[in-house]
């Protein structure tokens, strides 16, 4: 499993932005160790620390472009040759999964993770507009945590990679903590022990957009269990 991360600052000092930048990188290298890269976007950055699963089909580059803009992705697809026949020109078939997977979106748009069998993360940042889209697999196999105040937005594999960040509010979950202490049943997908700390919900597409006062968040679920069959070719 590789381990994925991404921050956007509203207003941020050069030291608090390499303090996050550095608690991304240090929490989230150890998810792999076969490449490591990151790129910076004025007030934001994304980076990947990529594991290989096969020789057969190689990691790309650990920050992909898309578009006019850059993806960081952790994924292990199953049904690989029904997805390239899901695209409109040959491929060579030992690209990598997270390539696959970005070049299908580009093609057929976010809907298009219904048909793909697998475990996978990912985000996209358009610098242009400042806005994410981050995306998880049907049952939310890939870990995937989202930070979010008034100045930061910020997502990470590893959870204690946004708890390290110096200036996010990492107050504890107070009443979730409670429910497991006492007991309780009632506890959901969604949530972790810190209160500005969630996960992405399995099988969702998150866009983050930065408005005036805020960082604003939409979340759409693209599948639901037992919502419909979906039969394969092979096995």
């Amino acid at each position: 499993m590789s381990g994925i991360y991404g921050f956007t600052y509203r207003a941020a000092t050069v030291m608090e932005f390499d303090d996050a930048l550095d608690a991304m990188v240090y929490w989230n290298r150890s998810y792999g160790s076969d490449a490591s890269a990151y790129v910076r976007c004025h007030d934001s950055a994304l980076g990947s620390h990529v594991e290989h699963f096969s020789d057969k089909f190689p990691c790309s580059e650990p920050v992909q472009t898309f578009r006019d803009g850059y993806a960081v992705v952790d994924a292990l697809l199953y049904n690989r040759d029904e997805l390239f026949e899901l695209l409109p020109e040959q491929h060579d078939t030992n690209i990598s999964d997270e390539f696959l997977l970005l070049r299908l979106i580009d093609v057929h748009g976010f809907d298009v993770l219904k048909q793909v069998n697998g475990d996978f993360a990912g985000a996209i940042f358009d610098p242009d507009t400042a806005e994410w889209t981050l995306f998880r697999d049907h049952l939310g196999v890939r870990p995937l945590h989202i930070y979010t105040d008034s100045n930061l937005f910020a997502f990470s594999t590893d959870l204690r990679a946004l708890a390290a960040i110096p200036q996010a509010d990492c107050k504890p979950n107070e009443e979730l903590l409670y429910r497991k202490l006492s007991g309780g049943l009632h506890i959901t997908l969604q949530e972790t022990e810190f209160a500005n700390i969630r996960c992405a919900a399995p099988a969702s597409i998150t866009r983050i957009k930065m408005t005036e006062r805020r960082f604003e968040a939409t979340e759409r679920v693209y599948w639901k269990l037992c919502s419909n069959k979906i039969r394969f070719q092979t096995d």
